[in-house]
């Protein structure tokens, strides 16, 4: 196997071309293979999927991946010290995973017989379907780490590239939107809340950086790598409607419900 120690061109390309072909690997009926295709599709399209690699890339053929690095970590000049960049950066991703279990309360299910029991289930289910998003992002984080076998620029291990405060920040941040796009705000509303949960994002993002856990590139893929993963498997799982995690059904001697999963 080949042990990669640096971060070529390639690895970028290889995560475009993994994130289009990994649906073939899963085993689906064709319809609902197409619907998760479709999902994923869409997400691809997504500024926060195609824009940080990018920049990425830029970065990469501008040999300025080290250059950024040592430069934030010699001035500092958002954090002051490295002590307060690690610091700030757990914190940062707690605002944002806080907001994406909490954004779910919000969200307005109407079950037809207006049961608390019927209500409490939808938003099990969607609590859950954040939770595995995020913990698979977290999972295909690490073994992308491993794959890649990067060193970090303080020397500490090779578990450099993706970045896993970032593809945390990225997963927490786009689940989250994705909430958001089902409560009745304004647009202006819903904006400023998205601009402002990129700007906590960014801030991981950074963090980790200035405080020489992460090359810029690492970060940036990471963000990448979080938002299609968690939106793909969040989209899959929940559609933010009670009909879809429970169907109920009554009469006058028992009463059934059965868990439904949409994929």
């Amino acid at each position: 196997s080949m042990n990669i120690k640096c971060f070529p061109l390639i690895n970028i390309l290889l995560l475009n071309l993994f994130v289009s072909c990994a649906i073939k690997k899963v085993k689906r009926s064709p319809a609902n293979s197409l619907n998760l295709k479709q999902k994923l599709l869409k997400n691809v399209k997504s500024a926060h999927f195609w824009a940080p690699l990018g920049i990425a890339s830029v970065i990469h053929l501008s040999k300025s991946d080290d250059k950024i690095s040592e430069w934030a970590y010699e001035n500092k000049p958002v954090y002051g010290t490295r002590e307060n960049a690690m610091k700030k950066s757990d914190e940062l991703n707690t605002i944002l995973e806080a907001q994406m279990y909490g954004s779910i309360l919000l969200i307005p299910y109407s079950a037809p017989s207006e049961s608390p029991l019927y209500y409490s289930f939808a938003k099990a289910g969607a609590g859950l379907a954040a939770y595995l998003a995020f913990k698979q992002t977290r999972d295909v984080t690490y073994h992308a780490k491993v794959a890649a076998d990067r060193e970090r620029p303080n020397s500490a291990d090779y578990l450099s590239f993706p970045s896993g405060h970032s593809s945390a920040a990225s997963a927490a941040r786009t689940v989250t939107s994705k909430n958001l796009e089902q409560l009745q705000y304004s647009r202006t509303t819903e904006l400023i809340w998205n601009g402002l949960n990129t700007t906590v994002a960014a801030g991981t993002l950074w963090a980790r950086v200035e405080s020489k856990w992460h090359y810029p590139v690492d970060t940036l893929v990471g963000y990448s790598l979080g938002q299609i993963v968690s939106s793909t498997i969040y989209d899959s799982l929940s559609e933010f409607n009670p009909n879809s995690f429970f169907n109920f059904m009554f009469d006058k001697d028992s009463a059934s419900a059965t868990y439904k999963v949409s994929f």
